[in-house]
């Protein structure tokens, strides 16, 4: 991971990172992008493969942050 990727890692995950579907899950180490989406919609991954630069779900909007 390079110093950009680690300053802003929003930025690896493409679309979900400003999805308003997406829920953000920060680990220790890891941090996931959760496509809430997937719940009720087969169509979407519940953990798409990044960066998401295509998604006809996509709805801009501020993700959910979960830290654990």
């Amino acid at each position: 991971m390079s110093n950009a990727e680690r300053a802003n890692p929003g930025s690896t995950a493409g679309l979900c990172a400003t999805c308003e579907h997406c829920r953000v899950i920060r680990a220790r180490r890891s941090t996931f992008y959760m496509c809430q989406r997937s719940f009720t919609d087969v169509r979407f991954p519940k953990y798409p493969r990044l960066p998401v630069v295509q998604c006809i779900g996509y709805t801009p909007g501020a993700p959910t942050d979960e830290s654990s």
